[in-house]
């Protein structure tokens, strides 16, 4: 049987800017104690990402 799950890049950067709006709802309960998963630096991968995806749809 064929999956019927969405996949690709696209999909990839729409849920992380749903994880983003998600960690944003939880102020500052979100406190992680590894600095690779702080909002600032998962922001600044989807921009990153998003820009990325922009450019390769625009060729």
């Amino acid at each position: 049987m064929a999956s019927t799950s969405e996949k690709g890049h696209a999909k990839n950067i729409a849920n992380q800017k749903l994880l983003i709006t998600n960690i944003l709802g939880l102020g500052t309960r979100y406190n992680p104690s590894n600095p690779n998963i702080a909002i600032e630096v998962l922001q600044t991968i989807y921009d990153k990402a998003f820009a990325d995806q922009k450019n390769v749809n625009d060729l």
